[in-house]
């Protein structure tokens, strides 16, 4: 089976599922991005130290940190992929709506529509070669160019990770758009969660 027919199956798979099991497909995908956040905010804070560890080692001791170069781009990938899904979510990401605002209502939504079928079907392959580019990374033992000589698939299938909550994401969007009574039954649902909207 060819890769873009096994794309296609996993996105049949996955639409069915998400229909028949939207309330905890939701939920789940919904504790998954907030956690994806604070793993992203981590790494921020974390390369922030680390950085200015680094530099005080270098200038006040003449010790520098080796590697602080290298993880600090492993963790760049990582963090804009892992944060991905949750900007979705909110809303957060810039749209240009200047044209799409003077169009139908009718047209808008199918605008949506074409819009979340093809952020589906890039995010997909996206998610599928990332993930397939880490596990060759894993079994082929890349590393970074130089000392401390860090793995690289962490840092890839963090990043394929990252896209297919955002594939989700998309799917569940698209759906929304696609049967408007699902919208409503999954802001009911997620308000009864603890954590609430």
């Amino acid at each position: 089976m060819g890769d873009i027919q096994i794309i296609v199956v996993a996105l049949v798979i996955t639409g069915a599922a998400i229909l028949v099991l939207r309330h905890w497909i939701d939920a789940v995908l919904w504790v998954a991005e907030r956690v994806m956040l604070m793993a992203a905010i981590a790494m921020v804070l974390f390369i922030m130290l680390f950085v200015t560890a680094e530099i005080g080692g270098r200038y006040l001791f003449n010790s520098p940190i080796p590697g602080h170069l290298e993880l600090s781009e492993l963790f760049m990938p990582a963090i804009v992929f892992l944060s991905y899904a949750y900007t979705q979510s909110t809303d957060g990401h810039i749209r240009l709506t200047l044209v799409i605002e003077q169009l139908p209502l009718p047209v808008q939504r199918w605008l949506d529509i074409v819009t979340h079928v093809v952020a589906v079907l890039v995010l997909s392959l996206l998610t599928f070669y990332s993930g397939r580019s880490g596990y060759g990374k894993f079994t082929g033992g890349d590393v970074t160019m130089s000392p401390p000589y860090f793995d690289l698939w962490p840092s890839a299938m963090l990043v394929s990770f990252g896209l297919a909550v955002a594939t989700m994401r998309f799917y569940i969007e698209l759906l929304d758009a696609l049967l408007p009574r699902l919208r409503i039954i999954r802001h009911e649902f997620r308000a009864s969660l603890p954590l609430g909207e």
